[in-house]
């Protein structure tokens, strides 16, 4: 865009109006209508960059909410497997209600095996009360604002 000055003020010459200023500088664009320079107000923060960042970081939130639902179904959703082997661990696994205590064997077994009962509630009561922001407070499931 050439740049033009006029009485000491910087001005652009637009054919489109654009409220992000580039500088710290007066504005102005020319009304080709009235064929006169018009003063365009600047806004005290880019009110389009925020929206766009705000969006980002939603939709961020909610693939990042929908992976971590996902992980706790596939770990959560396993019978209990006491795998095979000598040792004698006691862990902890989820029933689908409430996690219990058993004794796992050392080897193999699935996902459904937490070294800590705090850690079981943490990852399975996750699918019972809702992991996303948006859930809190609901009764699981899809929760509403």
């Amino acid at each position: 865009m050439p740049k033009q000055h006029i009485k000491g003020a910087q001005i652009e010459a637009s054919n489109h109006h654009s409220f992000i200023p580039l500088k710290n500088y007066r504005r102005f664009l020319h009304n080709k209508k009235h064929q006169i320079l018009e003063k365009v107000m600047k806004p005290s923060f880019n009110f389009n960059l925020f929206a766009s960042v705000f969006l980002v970081l939603c939709v961020a939130s909610l693939v990042l909410c929908e992976h971590k639902r996902a992980a706790a179904a596939e770990a959560c959703n396993h019978p209990k497997d006491v795998g095979t082997g000598n040792l004698v661990l006691k862990r902890w696994w989820w029933d689908g209600r409430h996690c219990k205590q058993f004794t796992y064997k050392g080897q193999g077994g699935n996902t459904n095996n937490f070294p800590s009962k705090k850690l079981c509630d943490q990852v399975c009561k996750v699918k019972l009360r809702g992991i996303c922001p948006i859930e809190k407070g609901t009764k699981g499931g899809r929760g509403t604002v």
